[in-house]
């Protein structure tokens, strides 16, 4: 089995991000930093109305990892992560 096929959707959607900054050429996540972290990284280098954005996507993403299940199931999570990841593209200066 490829290495993919063994990380869970939350994972895989927020590697989406990951990729998509490195496109816009912004720096890359450390490995050493959390998601939180590196989303306060990305303030230093991105507009306002972007980082905002990218908060939205930070916040949905560690709520969904770290807190219990709430009403949304994690499709509709998944879905609203792709969703937000849309509109931050659309911001991004991506080439």
């Amino acid at each position: 089995r490829s290495r993919r096929s063994k990380q869970d959707p939350l994972t895989r959607q927020y590697q989406q991000f990951e990729k998509a900054m490195q496109q816009a050429k912004l720096p890359a996540r450390l490995n050493s930093e959390g998601a939180l972290d590196y989303a306060q990284r990305l303030a230093a280098h991105t507009p306002t109305t972007l980082h905002a954005q990218i908060t939205a996507y930070t916040m949905l993403y560690l709520t969904a990892r770290y807190q219990h299940p709430s009403t949304h199931s994690e499709k509709s999570v998944i879905l609203e992560l792709k969703q937000t990841l849309s509109a931050i593209k659309q911001l991004l200066p991506i080439k």
